[in-house]
């Protein structure tokens, strides 16, 4: 994606562009690299970039006959979705149900308060999207989006009648995260 993106916009075949794929973590890790390519004088100044195609991952749904991971893998490592991995964590650190609806809620107010307060202005670009049908096509028609749309106003008392997870008791609908795709940037 880096090298794609550099060349597009016509910059210059010279200059190296690396791709980190650390899933959700990719735009941290990123920077965490240029940070220390800069710090060590390899590098003047860095580009980072980090890219989330959520509607692209293998989620309910959108899961596709077969194994995601390949045999090698499964021969190394169990399974494990993120919801057990949440939930393993959880159990270990004696998280309860009240404490994930307590942050949930926190966060979405935090988050709510941010945007409320502008502190996101300068750094969302507005872009143009295709509108999709209820079958995820496009049906020739764009909208711009410029905000969050994952921000719900929630309750305590809302959190708690939301059924969890099947198969575990802790995570919801309302303290999982959304599905969708974004971007960032930071030079």
């Amino acid at each position: 994606i880096a090298r794609i993106a550099w060349l597009s916009m016509g910059l210059p075949l010279e200059v190296a562009a690396t791709t980190v794929d650390s899933q959700c973590g990719s735009s941290q890790q990123a920077t965490s690299l240029g940070a220390a390519m800069v710090a060590s004088g390899m590098e003047d100044v860095v580009m980072c970039c980090g890219v989330e195609m959520m509607t692209r991952v293998p989620l309910g749904s959108n899961m596709k006959d077969g194994v995601p991971m390949g045999e090698s893998y499964m021969q190394h490592y169990q399974p494990t979705s993120q919801f057990m991995g949440a939930a393993m964590i959880a159990e270990e650190y004696q998280i309860t149900r009240a404490d994930v609806d307590a942050f949930g809620l926190k966060s979405q107010q935090n988050a709510i308060r941010a945007w409320e307060e502008n502190r996101f202005e300068r750094e969302i670009v507005p872009i143009e999207a295709p509108v999709l049908d209820d079958k995820g096509q496009p049906t020739g028609e764009t909208r711009v989006i410029a905000r969050d749309e994952g921000l719900r106003a929630t309750t305590l008392e809302s959190l708690a009648k939301l059924e969890p997870v099947p198969g575990q008791s802790i995570h919801t609908a309302g303290t999982s995260s959304q599905v969708s795709d974004g971007a960032s940037v930071v030079i």
